[in-house]
């Protein structure tokens, strides 16, 4: 079901520039001022990344390869979670497939302030990374660049070997569209500190055992303990027969004991080198959210999900 077009390129010299500026479809206007344009678009690629900007939904960007490849590797990492992404001014906000988690990833030092609709994430992700160069193959100046030109058809991926088109989806079709500054306010307004229970940051190397643990107990979420002024993190089985728990006591800012709950496990299994900073705040009657922040090579990601209090058994 791919709507993508791919076709191979004979440039012949021309520079990738100008074969961006035939193939959008070039007006005597836009004819008139390629020389303008072409200098600001060299100018800027030797800056790493450049853009000729008409709007948000209609503009071209050009990406070095370095920065390319880093925002489809930020994107691979929700391809098993999130169906479709929108982009909105270089934000990706959405909700998770299962809907128990909002995703937070803020690409704005890539992909600036433009808006990005991609459905069928995944099938997308393998055809846009045919453009990732091998150690074989040179590539120098202007040409060492991709092109990405959005209308307010399609989007085009352009670079000196060859060109992708996909047609945009329609918002209201997508599985994981933007949401809104009133609905995520609304949904994430109880995260304050005068309500913080507790932060706590989990390194890299915990991260990834808690992330193995949680894998052979085949399991989704981990387990908060509340003992009056600490908790404590643990991992269990349904069966409740093969048991883990983290020997480090996490402090706390409100007496909570006799209580615990179960966090969704997402933020430790994330594909992403990084220590989880995780902030933990009381809502309203028995519920709780956990926000925890990570970093992906520069790349900004947080999640927030919902948990309900249970007592200690």
């Amino acid at each position: 079901m791919v709507e993508g077009l791919l076709d191979d390129l004979n440039l012949g010299g021309t520079s990738l520039e100008s074969l961006a500026g035939n193939i959008s479809g070039e007006t005597s206007a836009a004819t008139s001022e390629s020389s303008s344009t072409n200098e600001t678009v060299q100018s800027e690629v030797a800056n790493n990344v450049s853009s000729a900007t008409e709007s948000n939904d209609e503009y071209t960007l050009t990406f070095n390869r370095p920065d390319f490849s880093k925002m489809l590797g930020t994107l691979a990492i929700i391809q098993d979670i999130c169906n479709d992404v929108e982009i909105r001014e270089g934000v990706i906000r959405s909700k998770t497939n299962n809907n128990k988690v909002i995703l937070d990833i803020n690409l704005t030092s890539i992909f600036q302030d433009k808006n990005l609709l991609i459905s069928l994430l995944k099938s997308r992700l393998n055809l846009l990374k045919t453009f990732e160069l091998d150690m074989n193959v040179q590539s120098e100046g202007d040409n060492n660049s991709i092109i990405l030109q959005a209308d307010s058809q399609k989007y085009e991926f352009i670079d000196c070997f060859s060109k992708m088109a996909f047609r945009k989806p329609a918002p209201k079709f997508l599985d994981n569209p933007y949401i809104e500054d009133s609905e995520f306010n609304s949904l994430t307004n109880g995260c304050t500190e005068d309500n913080m229970i507790f932060t706590y940051t989990i390194t890299p190397y915990l991260k990834q055992r808690l992330a193995a643990i949680c894998n052979g107990f085949r399991v989704d979420g981990v387990k908060f303990e509340f003992h009056g002024n600490s908790a404590n993190l643990g991992i269990e089985t349904k069966s409740k027969e093969e048991t883990s728990k983290n020997t480090m006591e996490i402090p706390l800012l409100q007496n909570i004991d006799n209580k615990m709950f179960t966090m969704i496990n997402m933020p430790l299994t994330l594909g992403i080198v990084s220590e989880v900073k995780i902030s933990c705040y009381k809502l309203g009657g028995e519920l709780a959210m956990c926000k925890s922040e990570l970093n992906h090579f520069g790349i900004p990601f947080v999640l927030y999900s919902k948990m309900k209090f249970q007592p200690t058994v």
